[in-house]
């Protein structure tokens, strides 16, 4: 796929590489319980980003994308320039994020079927370790 497009694509979630480690399950109980086939036309794309490896990583929907992998539905991305992803400190922290996926064997959507967790352990091994890793002085 062209990196780097315009407008919306729809790929299989299983095809998009991530950069979260897990899934909130209170969270994916509640998109499961919206995101429909229906819905799914009213669904915001999912915003994908290349950061020097030729793959789409979501930088953000990781739990849609599950979702829609679980639902064998296509996922519709559209390429994010947002400044927090661009700019040199979203770049360095997105790249670490996708280092601990990497080191931990998660790198595509279907990886996260098992990494789905209960909100304080998300809350613990996740958001607290991404806190504490990207607090910007």
């Amino acid at each position: 796929m062209e990196q780097g497009f315009h407008g919306v694509r729809w790929v299989e979630p299983a095809k998009l590489y991530v950069s979260q480690l897990y899934v909130s399950r209170a969270k994916l109980q509640a998109v499961q319980a919206w995101l429909t086939p229906a819905a799914l036309q009213t669904c915001r794309p999912l915003p994908v980003h290349d950061f020097g490896d030729g793959n789409l990583t979501l930088t953000d929907g990781h739990t849609r994308a599950l979702t829609l992998l679980l639902m064998g539905q296509l996922c519709p991305v559209c390429y994010d320039t947002d400044q927090a992803v661009t700019n040199p400190e979203g770049q360095a922290a997105y790249r670490t994020a996708i280092g601990w996926c990497r080191d931990a064997g998660v790198c595509r959507v279907g990886d996260l079927r098992h990494r789905v967790l209960e909100e304080a352990q998300y809350q613990r091994l996740w958001v607290e370790r991404c806190e504490q890793a990207f607090a910007w002085p």
